[in-house]
Order: structure tokens, then C-alpha cells, then sequence
């Protein structure tokens, strides 16, 4: 078995293990974000039109529609806020494209070229979900610096993992997530506020949302699905990684 991402003699290797041509095209996604003035915002903000398609990663046995962590508990996530209190939002992690899921859920920094669809549907699943009204995020992508005066590095670093266990592993980013929402709840911005806009800090270019729960009410989930290759875009999204999907 080759693990170049290439089936033997060189062919680059189909996502589902067939052979495909070289150069076959893949669809393109291309980003709804509105960053700034292109959305009717200030700069540091981004907005994303109503019904656009998210996907959600989780466990098969979970519901999709989970916002944490529990008041009171620590931060397990990077952008939590950590022991929040009852009236702090909890947060949903979103991805804008399947390349998200993969890379934060799935691979999260393991270096593989080779997945498995039989390892993939059991212990992955994904929803697609909208919300019914515009959402205003924090920007973290194009703002990050210039306005948020935050660097890449601050936001993307590795869980801490020998904090002790009533502490957040992300100490840095779950801080960020208390001050937008502190700013947020002092009425710092122009419109009410949703969530964090950032990239994964395994491929940047994936886009993700840190979605707060006072966004709940306008999201409309749909059908959750095991992660396999009957999951639409899994196989373009594979590609354009570089990943080849076995049975």
C-alpha cells in the first residue's frame, strides 16, 4: 500500500481509493464572509448572510446542538469561556467547509495522507446547519492584528495539557473569548455580536465560528450524518487536502 497520496505508477489516488486523472478539477468553495465595510460593519467585525451552510462536527452518540462548557466547568475548548457563570453564553464550533471538520475534529494535526472511511464513520458525524438571520462575528481572520491587536501565534498555540484539572488548557484564547465578551456585553460594537470568526490553526484558510448560544435560537439544524464518503463535498474536500478516503 502506497502512502504517498499517489496509487502505484504515480496516478494521484481518487478519495473513494480509485484511480483519478490528473488534474481533475474539484469543486471550489468560495467564501460568504463580508469582512469590515464589505458587510455594513466597522473593520474588526465580519458578517456572514443568513443561510449560510455550516457543518458541525461531533460524536455519532451527541447532539449537534451542544454549547459549553457546563457553567461552572473549565474550559475545554480554545475559544470557552472558561467557568463561565449562567449568564456568559457557553459555545459551538462550526466549520464554513468539511476541510474544517477534518482538520480541527478529525486529523488535528496528525500528519497522514490516508484516512479510513470505516474509522471515519465511527467515531465522526457531521450536521449541516443554518441560521435564519445574518450573523456578526468577532473577525479573527483579516482584523486580527490591526484592529484586535492579537497575533497568529496567540491564538493558534497548542493545548496546554499540564494544567491542572479545574484550569483551562487554552489559558491565552479562552482570556481573548472574556474580553469580546465583556466588549460585547458593554455594547463596545454597533450590533449585537454572535461569536469568534478565526481560522483553524491547522490550515488557516479554513474558516471556523465560535458560536455563541445567544445565536441559538436562529440556527436550524439538519440531518446528522456518519463522516462517509455519502456526505456531500467529503471527497472534494479530501482532495483538496491532499488525502486519499479507503473503505
Amino acid at each position: 500500500m502506497t502512502t504517498s497520496g499517489e496509487a502505484p505508477g504515480g496516478d494521484p489516488l481518487g478519495t473513494t481509493g480509485r484511480r483519478r486523472p490528473p488534474g481533475a478539477p474539484t469543486a471550489r468553495s468560495v467564501t460568504p464572509v463580508r469582512f469590515g465595510p464589505d458587510g455594513g460593519l466597522p473593520a474588526g467585525l465580519a458578517r456572514i448572510p443568513a443561510r449560510t451552510g455550516w457543518w458541525r462536527g461531533h460524536a455519532p452518540t451527541r447532539s449537534p446542538a451542544w454549547f459549553g462548557p457546563a457553567v461552572g466547568a473549565p474550559a475545554v475548548n480554545r475559544f470557552d469561556l472558561h467557568q463561565r457563570s449562567a449568564s456568559q453564553p457557553g459555545t459551538c464550533y462550526l466549520a464554513l467547509g468539511l476541510e474544517g471538520v477534518l482538520l480541527e475534529r478529525v486529523l488535528r494535526g496528525v500528519y497522514t495522507d490516508l484516512l479510513s472511511e470505516r474509522d471515519l464513520a465511527r467515531a465522526h458525524a457531521v450536521t449541516r446547519v443554518r441560521a435564519d438571520r445574518d450573523l456578526v462575528l468577532i473577525d479573527l481572520v483579516q482584523a486580527l492584528s490591526t484592529v484586535h491587536r492579537l497575533e497568529l501565534a496567540a491564538i493558534t498555540a497548542a493545548p496546554d495539557l499540564a494544567v491542572g484539572p479545574h484550569e483551562s488548557v487554552y489559558p491565552a484564547t479562552t482570556a481573548v473569548a472574556a474580553r469580546f465578551v465583556a466588549e460585547v456585553w458593554a455594547g463596545a460594537y454597533p450590533e449585537p455580536v454572535d461569536g469568534i470568526l478565526y481560522g483553524s490553526r491547522f490550515g488557516p484558510a479554513a474558516l471556523c465560528v465560535a458560536l455563541w448560544d445567544t445565536a441559538a435560537d436562529a440556527l436550524r439544524w439538519g440531518r446528522t450524518r456518519r463522516l462517509t464518503i455519502h456526505v456531500p463535498g467529503l471527497d472534494a474536500a479530501c482532495q483538496r487536502l491532499g488525502i486519499g478516503l479507503l473503505p
